[in-house]
């Protein structure tokens, strides 16, 4: 199913037992969203629709706000106002557009001058942990900046696919170009995505690639590459051995890798 076509209709999802034995009765809905408040006082937002597209008689402030909650961090009230104001086509077309790079982020004055980044300069291990908080910042800046497009909600999903962690990469510059490698491939071929991470200096650092030499070869990324990232163990047919793949698949992989 194509984005565009997938969007047009919103998906139904479900809480989790532990959520639904906190709840209480629903206090809302809206656009197809049913709104529940648990007994400690969060909220829930549980979608009541299912796949089939939206008729255009429905699409209105409350549907609109419901597709933009799916696709972006917050929409704001006037984002809300003018996809309702237009065409769904036209929102999916602007949620869908190309959108300009974000700015680079900026480090702390000093060891930085005002205004200068570290992102492409040498590793600067007596600051780089004061670098990572300053991108965990700018990276939450850009989420709530985005204007109308899924592509952030997009970064954070890779971001959550391909997971790495600086506290075992320990290079803020590593952590930053892989970002942007989301942000630039976020809609794009998922194969092609798939390459570039095999090779992305963090994912290298954080599953052991930089590890995996002839001779004594480090299995751990081809293992993570074929169960988690891609095809899936299925079910295991024997000590070792899954419906997807083999452990000579991932011997094979680290090899090749």
């Amino acid at each position: 199913m194509k984005r565009r076509r997938f969007l047009s209709g919103v998906a139904r999802t479900s809480s989790g037992p532990a959520d639904q034995a906190a709840e209480v009765p629903t206090i809302g809905s809206s656009g197809g969203d049913e709104v529940t408040k648990t007994v400690d006082g969060r909220r829930l937002i549980r979608s009541t629709r299912g796949l089939e597209p939206i008729n255009v008689a429905d699409w209105n402030s409350n549907t609109a706000a419901h597709l933009l909650r799916r696709t972006m961090f917050g929409p704001t009230r006037a984002e809300i106002q003018q996809a309702a104001a237009q065409t769904l086509d036209a929102t999916l077309s602007a949620l869908f557009g190309v959108q300009p790079s974000p700015p680079l982020p900026v480090g702390p004055t000093p060891p930085l001058a005002a205004g200068q980044t570290w992102v492409n300069s040498v590793f600067d291990a007596t600051y780089d942990n004061n670098f990572a908080a300053y991108l965990k910042a700018w990276w939450i800046g850009v989420m709530t900046k985005q204007g109308m497009s899924i592509r952030e909600k997009m970064v954070l999903f890779w971001h959550n696919h391909f997971a790495t962690e600086y506290v075992d990469v320990q290079d803020s510059r590593f952590m930053y170009r892989q970002n942007d490698l989301f942000r630039q491939n976020a809609l794009g071929n998922f194969k092609q995505l798939v390459k570039l991470v095999t090779i992305d200096p963090a994912m290298l650092r954080y599953l052991n690639g930089n590890t995996n030499i002839v001779g004594r070869p480090n299995e751990n990324y081809a293992r993570e590459l074929q169960e988690l990232f891609t095809i899936g163990k299925g079910p295991e047919i024997a000590q070792g051995n899954y419906t997807n793949y083999t452990e000579q698949d991932v011997q094979a992989a680290a090899r090749v890798l």
